[in-house]
Formats: C-alpha cells, structure tokens, sequence
C-alpha cells in the first residue's frame, strides 16, 4: 500500500520574514545603460511553490535548491523540496530535507507526518512509529497522524495499541472519506484478528457510509480471511458487495477459490468461468484454467480435466504445468503427447529427474528400447539409488539382446532392491540364470 504524503503550503512562512529570505535583493532600477540587479532568490522559492502545485516535481527541485543555496534556514524552502523529492521517488534525498526542516523547526509536525509515510511505504514500521508518534504528539487532534501511527503499530504487530488508535482516529474523522478510511482500518485488523463479529459490524458501517468503491477492501479483507481458512467468512464478505462489482475477474476468481475449498465444486466452476470471460492477463488465464482443472478432478470429469490443462498449456512457460499434463496423457496411455510434454518439461527445466523416468516408462510401454535406456540412463545419473531404475534397463537390454548389460543392472537392482520387490526380484533372478549361461557359452 502506498500512503499518500501530506503537502501542506508553507510559502507563508518565507513570505512572513522576507529581509531573512532575500537578504542580499536590490531593489531594480529601470534606468538605461545601468546594469540589472541580481534576481532575488524569494522569487525562486515563489516559482517551486508553483511548480510544485503544478505538479512538475522535477523543476521544483531545482528551484527550491536554487533558493535555498542563499536562504539555507527557511523551513518552508527544505519541507517543499523534501515533499518534491518525494514525487519524484528519490526517498533518501526526501528524508534528508525533511530532517533539515525540523532542525530549524521541531514542531513541524507536517514534516514528521511525511517523514512517516515514507518509512512506512518502505516497510520499515519501526522507524515510520518513531516520526508518526512525535507528529500525533505535535498535532493530537488530527486524524491523519493518529490513522498512520496506528497503522505503523499494526505493521509492528502492536494490535491491541493499534485498535485503540483506530477507534481514536473514528471519532477524530470529520469526512465522509476519513470515517471511511477509519472503519476500514478497523475491519481489516479484525479480519486479521479472525474477530468475525467485530468485522461484520464495521462493515454494516462501511455499506452505510457507501463509498463509490469498496471492491479493493472487499476483496483485501476476504483474502486475508482466505490466508486464516475463513472460507466461508470471506465468502460472507465477498456477498456484501453490490452486484454491479459481480463484472470484475479478481472477485470471481477469488469467489471461486472459496467456493473450491469449501468443496462446492460445481459453483466454484461457474465463478472460474465468469473470471476467465472477464480475465485477459494470459497468467491470470492460466491460473484459472488449472482451477478449473482442480475442480473437475474433484467432480470426476476426466476428460474435462485433460482439456483445461490443454488450454492451461497453450502457450505456458510453466514446468509443472507441461508435466501435470503429460502425467494425464500417460494416464490415458496416450504415449506420443505424453512424450512431447514431458520432453517440453525438460526443455524449461532441465534438471527434472522425474521426467526421465517417466520418459523411460513411455519407451518402455512402446517398446522402443533404446530411448528408453537413453532415457533412464540419464535417471539414474540424476538419482543413483532407485532400484526399479535398474530392474528396467535390465528389461530393456534384454529386449535388445544385450546380456552382459542386462546382466550387470539385475544384478544391480537386486543389491539395492533387498528382495522387497517379490515379483520383480523373481523375474530379475530368473532372467540372470538364463543370461549367466550364455555369457558363459560365449566366453
């Protein structure tokens, strides 16, 4: 979340004092052939205050430099830089300028509150609850200074102070967006707390006070009650929205998810489906495909699962997406597309040993034995110690009339395998007896 700074317009400060703001002015003359005065240095600070209510942060910068460079003392001068600084994203040369202000002035609790803001944007709590005290201290009855000093304590995980301070800030707001801003607050400290009957009461509050766009909190308050496995909670929350929102993919997908995990499966598909229709990142689309996928597995639908994974698969950078897929091609023995996407797997993700034991399966079930010794071969240098690993490559040598190697990897999978395996050891142990007499009448 970023906080908005707080711009409060002290060029009245300046103004107030301007034999200490332009000390060294020349009062101009208009007489011809004479040299012109130097500018006065007030008219730099007039132009940033301008600038700045223009928004052209960049420029103001440099005249509030420009000003100060002769008015180093002026206040008003480093606050107005500082909140420019700030605009413009350079936060470390901001804090410095704040910090110049409330040298000369340590009741600038404007200062104080920004200098907040901006720890709290960069999520250091700590330091932000340090500067936001001082600004509640300076100036108690504003509601701004007790909202983020609040917030800073909730970040710290101080709740207890933290609630308290939300409900000062409540009866502090004067405006609708304040007491807005207050119970929402509220709500989401509940929400976090899993205080469910508190919650529901500051929102009977949020919907009488009607903002234009409640969606973000909604949808912030169910997911945190989602994280707690509060589905049916966050569900509850995600009802409270008027319908006209019903049109926003976030919400249907989240809806779905609920709706997923409280095993409501076939409503959970309808809201994936709204999600999707609305939804146009193509990660997002993927996401809900494998949903879907989720929750037709859960209904049974195979054949619609293998098709949400297609769909999901289409154009994904995602390993395990290609592999899930491919697990569901070998399920149905459909071995050429099983191939292609466990090969697809290992193109994004080299190092997946699985793939090439699944790949070997595949090989092996097609009968095309030296793919599948290339295939297994390369799992057993990823994974040494599978015993089934050798028992099939010893199959697959043996189909290829390779005794010796067939001989060498059964014999290798009885060591490792320690007769736990009963039908694959007697087969290993007969197929060796064979093997060992015709090595014997070569040699």
């Amino acid at each position: 979340m970023r906080y908005l700074l707080a711009f409060t317009l002290l060029l009245s400060l300046a103004l107030s004092n301007p034999a200490q703001a332009d000390q060294n002015a020349t009062p101009p003359t208009s007489k011809p052939g004479t040299q012109q005065p130097p500018e006065s240095p007030l008219r730099h600070l007039e132009t940033a205050e301008r600038l700045s209510q223009e928004k052209r942060f960049k420029e103001a910068v440099v005249e509030y430099r420009l000003f100060l460079k002769s008015n180093p003392d002026q206040e008003a001068a480093h606050f107005g830089l500082a909140f420019a600084l700030s605009q413009i994203g350079d936060e470390a040369a901001a804090i410095d300028a704040y910090l110049s202000a409330l040298r000369i002035n340590p009741s600038l609790w404007q200062a104080e509150l920004n200098l907040g803001l901006i720890y709290l944007n960069q999520q250091k709590p700590a330091d932000a609850l340090f500067h936001l005290e001082r600004a509640r201290i300076l100036q108690p009855t504003s509601f701004n200074t007790q909202l983020f000093c609040s917030r800073a304590q909730e970040a710290l995980g101080k709740l207890s102070e933290s609630e308290s301070g939300y409900l000062a800030a409540r009866e502090l707001a004067k405006t609708e967006g304040e007491k807005y801003e207050a119970h929402a607050s509220l709500a989401l400290l509940y929400a976090k707390q899993k205080a469910i009957d508190k919650l529901q009461s500051q929102l009977e509050t949020i919907q009488a006070l009607k903002s234009p766009d409640p969606r973000a909190l909604y949808l912030d308050l169910a997911g945190i009650l989602y994280r707690h496995d509060d589905f049916e909670a966050a569900l509850s929350v995600l009802n409270r929205l008027p319908s006209d929102f019903a049109q926003d993919p976030e919400l249907q997908e989240l809806r779905g998810r609920l709706l997923l995990r409280l095993q409501d499966f076939e409503k959970a598909l309808a809201a994936f489906k709204s999600a999707l229709a609305l939804q146009d990142q193509p990660k997002r689309r993927e996401s809900l495909w494998l949903l879907m996928a989720d929750a037709n597995r859960q209904l049974e639908r195979p054949e619609e699962v293998l098709a949400c994974l297609q769909q999901a698969a289409g154009t994904s950078q995602d390993p395990d997406l290609h592999f899930q897929l491919a697990t569901e091609y070998l399920k149905r023995r459909q071995f050429d597309p099983a191939a292609r996407e466990f090969l697809t797997t290992l193109k994004l993700q080299p190092e997946r040993s699985e793939c090439y034991s699944n790949l070997g399966t595949v090989f092996m079930l097609q009968e095309n034995y030296p793919l599948a010794i290339s295939a297994l071969s390369k799992f057993k240098e990823l994974r040494p110690d599978v015993p089934g690993t050798y028992f099939y490559l010893g199959l697959a040598f043996d189909k290829l009339a390779d005794a010796e190697n067939a001989y060498a990897h059964y014999q290798r999978f009885l060591e490792l395998d320690a007769g736990k395996s009963d039908k694959q050891t007697f087969q290993a142990t007969e197929r060796m007896k064979v093997l060992a007499r015709k090595l014997k009448r070569r040699n």
